[in-house]
């Protein structure tokens, strides 16, 4: 069973891998496209982990409220990233390859500084209280049983 850093860390990596696939699309819109959807629909499943339930208990644990803190800013940062996202869906329907790409990189940009902003938080703080068990449940809650089984069942293991 894996804790919270190590599993955040290994979708981290799942997530730039799925956005270094979209962005090596150079010729075909559609593809592209097919791998935009692939990640979008990973983010979103991550996203929803981590502002339903990780953050919320990750500032309950600190003692911050709302916004307060680190929480707030990763949360203002995911709405951007979707703003940017679906800046990226209007101009891949214009089937201007290079320009989704322009915007695929300030994307990227975007996304490394969030992952950094994630690590300055310190998922090793949120080992200490959510339990593998725990996690596991919660995992399995947001990505569901195919995720788990299929596409990285060793996550948990």
């Amino acid at each position: 069973m894996q804790t919270v850093s190590q599993f955040m860390d290994e979708d981290h990596a799942r997530l730039n891998k799925l956005w270094e696939e979209f962005l090596s699309e150079k010729k075909q819109i559609y593809v592209a496209h097919e791998r935009l959807n692939k990640f979008t629909n990973h983010l979103e499943k991550h996203i929803l982990l981590e502002d339903t339930i990780l953050f919320p208990r990750f500032n309950a644990y600190i003692g911050f409220e709302g916004d307060e803190g680190p929480v707030g800013i990763l949360s203002r940062d995911h709405d951007n990233i979707y703003k940017l996202l679906e800046g990226i869906r209007l101009v891949i329907m214009s089937n201007n390859l290079a320009q989704v790409l322009r915007e695929g990189n300030n994307l990227k940009k975007l996304f490394d500084k969030h992952l950094e902003r994630e690590f300055q938080m310190g998922y090793p703080i949120c080992d200490t209280f959510v339990t593998p068990d725990e996690w596991k449940k919660l995992v399995e809650g947001v990505y569901g049983e195919e995720y788990l089984n299929g596409i990285k069942a060793n996550l948990l293991t």
